[in-house]
């Protein structure tokens, strides 16, 4: 077990630190290797001060040396170790962006059935879902988003009830992090069901 043992971020500002050693001065300081461990060029020491330097470029890794400090009375040394942690790094952002759908996010429903889909979106954070409006390119008027049309904010879980009525309707899908916003047009067509032939009479 290392009695001085230092810890530093890699890529972060060096530090020094000033060692005391009792007895008579003039003192001499010097590093030395410690067994079969290399004595690394980013740390250093003042030989007369013995104020002990780290520096900033040193990459991640363990550091083994030995502090020797001398004077014409005799002389002691002391091992050491350093650690240099990897630099912590903040998560990148980036907006969201709808991924490719096998339906591209054009829906057919019979009147009555009702239907859902999970929307997905990368980006990161996870995007939060809501719904917007589109507006008519000839009269610039808003196309209402249908009752029954809902969708959840965390899971982007699109719900189409049953009970919405037959029609065209045009809506945006919203996808907001903390990066950007997106919206995706959608088309959903509410029709009637067709019967189907059980038979000749």
């Amino acid at each position: 077990m290392y009695d001085y043992m230092f810890e530093m971020t890699e890529s972060t500002y060096g530090y020094s630190v000033q060692l005391h050693a009792s007895g008579s001065t003039p003192l001499y300081w010097e590093l030395m290797s410690t067994g079969d461990n290399p004595l690394s060029n980013y740390i250093s020491i003042n030989s007369a001060t013995g104020v002990l330097t780290f520096h900033e470029s040193a990459p991640m890794g363990a550091y083994y040396f030995t502090v020797f400090v001398g004077n014409n009375a005799g002389s002691a040394t002391q091992e050491c170790y350093l650690r240099v942690n990897p630099q912590e790094t903040a998560p990148e952002l980036y907006p969201p962006s709808f991924n490719p759908e096998p339906h591209n996010y054009s829906f057919r429903v019979t009147h009555g059935s009702g239907y859902g889909a999970t929307i997905r979106a990368s980006g990161n954070p996870p995007a939060e879902y809501s719904l917007g409006t589109t507006y008519n390119t000839s009269t610039g008027a808003p196309n209402p988003i249908p009752y029954g049309v809902s969708i959840d904010a965390y899971s982007g879980y699109l719900s189409i009830g049953p009970d919405v009525p037959i029609g065209t309707y045009y809506f945006n899908i919203i996808a907001t992090n903390e990066a950007g916003r997106v919206g995706q047009e959608c088309t959903l067509v509410i029709e009637y069901e067709i019967p189907g032939i059980s038979g000749i009479h």
